[in-house]
């Protein structure tokens, strides 16, 4: 019975991940789509200047493109806006020190290590779907957490060659675990995401 609810509840996390992806698609979809809209918008913006431009080119040092250049700006700020919402969608956010791409929930760049500051602009909703996305995904990581633990922590005589005290860190070290708070991190990361120390 157990062992049935087990899957069961495998299951249902599954399909529930499966559902956020498609819904996380349709939206990262859609807001691609307007990204492409406003491209088109500044690429007629641009057209219209050469034009411009093209037609009086005896005296185009005279012109003024001042509201072309606003128009510019304006489409540029919003493609900028609508490509940092992708980035939400996906949880993902840039490190303001170096740029790099990084999961919401660490605390620490991966990349340089700095600390990563909290987001302040999030709505009630978006933090409660956010707590439940990541309490699925601890469900699951734990579940594979303690799959590892048991593999790798099992007792001597149920090793084909038995770990001594001296060999176990070696043995931790070949799947990057953090030496300052053990978590498991992604091959080749500088700092850990967690507690920030240099690997």
């Amino acid at each position: 019975m157990a062992f049935l609810e087990k899957v069961g509840g495998t299951l249902a996390a599954k399909g529930r991940e499966v559902a956020d992806k498609a819904k996380e698609m349709a939206e990262v979809n859609r807001l691609n789509g307007q990204i492409h809209a406003q491209t088109n918008a500044g690429e007629k913006i641009y057209a219209e200047i050469g034009r411009m431009v093209c037609e009086n080119r005896e005296n185009w040092e005279k012109m003024e493109f001042t509201e072309q250049f606003e128009q510019l700006d304006t489409v540029q700020a919003e493609i900028a806006r609508l490509q940092e919402e992708i980035l939400r969608v996906k949880g993902i956010r840039k490190c303001e020190n170096c740029g790099a791409a990084i999961d919401m929930r660490l605390s620490y760049c991966p990349e340089c290590g700095v600390t990563i500051a909290a987001e302040a602009s999030e709505t009630e909703a978006e933090a409660q779907q956010g707590r439940e996305r990541q309490q699925d995904r601890g469900d699951q990581q734990g579940q594979e957490k303690r799959q590892e633990e048991q593999q790798v922590w099992r007792e001597p005589q149920r090793q084909e060659e038995a770990w001594t005290r001296e060999e176990l860190p070696n043995q931790i070290n070949q799947v990057d675990i953090c030496q300052g708070c053990h978590k498991k991190l992604d091959q080749g990361m500088l700092f850990c995401p967690f507690c920030g120390r240099k690997q």
